[in-house]
């Protein structure tokens, strides 16, 4: 008895995986995204929080020794340390800027994947249409040819 359990509690749980497998095959078959699509969604943000957080620290040094002049380096030209106040206006704009890249970046890509399934779907219907119009045109004469 106790074998008939084991042996039912073990279909259960494959039928169950095969649900599951079959049910995200099912969301992978049907996501309009390639594989491009997927990386220029990923590396686009990527990229623009990269360079935008160089140059917000490029200006930040070069705002710093505008504003400080020689005080803003030490007496080997590097830059001084900021203190905590400098710190936090730093991480503050710097976050604030590389947030709205971010955000801009990501509905930028979003947008170049919406005009590529647009283009992509176009194409597509103009390929079908055109392939529906030779076989009509075809079959009709295929007709004329009958009677």
């Amino acid at each position: 008895m106790s074998e008939s359990f084991d042996v039912q509690h073990t279909l259960e749980q494959l039928h169950t995986v095969d649900e599951k497998v079959n049910s995200m095959r099912s969301q992978i078959k049907n996501d309009p995204d390639d594989i491009f699509d997927k990386l220029l969604k990923l590396t686009l943000p990527a990229l623009a929080g990269l360079v935008i957080g160089k140059l917000s620290e490029v200006a930040w040094k070069q705002g710093k020794r505008r504003v400080l002049g020689a005080k803003a380096v030490d007496a080997d030209g590097k830059d001084k340390a900021d203190g905590v106040v400098a710190s936090m206006i730093f991480a503050a704009a710097s976050a604030a800027i590389s947030s709205l890249v971010s955000t801009l970046s990501t509905r930028g890509s979003q947008k170049i994947v919406d005009v590529r399934h647009t283009h992509h779907k176009k194409a597509h219907n103009t390929y079908r249409d055109s392939h529906a119009a030779i076989h009509t045109k075809i079959r009709a004469k295929n007709g004329k040819h009958r009677q």
